[in-house]
């Protein structure tokens, strides 16, 4: 118990497609993330509008 090592025996390593797996997860996550903020920058743009408003008359 005091040997200071992690609850694993020793010996035992973390398989190869387990990291592969959280590495593409991590990636396509990122991907994700990357392509929303895109979009809602894409959709939050200001639109000019240049508009004319002509009145004749006493009231609206």
């Amino acid at each position: 118990m005091g040997s200071g090592q992690a609850d694993r025996p020793a010996g035992r390593k973390i398989p190869n497609t387990a990291i592969l797996i959280v590495g593409i997860s991590a990636v396509l996550l990122i991907v994700i993330v990357i392509a929303l903020v895109a979009t809602c920058q894409a959709l939050s743009r200001n639109i000019g509008l240049n508009a004319v408003v002509t009145f004749k008359g006493k009231r609206l």
